[in-house]
């Protein structure tokens, strides 16, 4: 009897754990943009996603669902990589990305996206 009841729950474990992991994606997803919604502020009127000083290397692609946004200061943040998806965000008019290290930056920044001030330093 050793063992005996646990045999028929032994090959469904493994796939219990399989279908888990693409709910912790998702899960992350949602706690990045929950995140990301607290520093959303208004300043003359602007929408404005403000981070300064925090470890955020990537943006999750979560943050499209904040496409009202007509500002993004990210400051000191250690981002490497601008976003692909940085296009969707029809309103945005100021991009300063200064003190990162910003070493790729998409092709349709300055011609498809006409921001009124971009500051990478």
């Amino acid at each position: 009897m050793q063992g005996h009841g646990f045999e028929p729950w032994s090959g469904k474990i493994p796939h219990a754990t399989e279908q888990v992991s693409p709910l912790v994606g998702i899960w992350e997803e949602r706690m990045s943009l929950t995140k990301l919604r607290e520093k959303v502020t208004r300043e003359d009127g602007r929408v404005v996603l403000k981070i300064e000083k925090e470890e955020w290397k990537t943006l999750p692609s979560s943050l499209v669902k904040l496409n009202q946004l007509q500002e993004w200061q990210l400051h000191r943040t250690g981002l490497v990589k601008i976003p692909e998806f940085i296009g969707r965000f029809q309103n945005l008019i100021v991009l300063d990305l200064s003190r990162n290290t910003i070493s790729d930056i998409p092709r349709g920044i300055g011609k498809e996206n006409c921001f009124y001030s971009c500051v990478f330093h």
